[in-house]
């Protein structure tokens, strides 16, 4: 077996960066039903989840 090794560099993330991030956490929250607490928790609000997500994400 041959082994592979990658030469990964990281940054820190910025403000440009919320939209992605706000999608992966909403991504990440779907399985297993494929449907995300977020928007349940949001309903009544009439807020959309991913602008919700991306407005945790900005707040210091």
């Amino acid at each position: 077996m041959k082994t592979v090794q990658a030469n990964l560099q990281t940054r820190k993330a910025t403000i440009s960066d919320i939209p992605f991030l706000a999608k992966i956490h909403y991504e990440a929250t779907l399985p297993p039903t494929n449907h995300c607490f977020w928007d349940d928790f949001l309903q009544e609000t009439h807020t959309n989840s991913l602008q919700f997500i991306a407005a945790m994400l900005q707040a210091e």
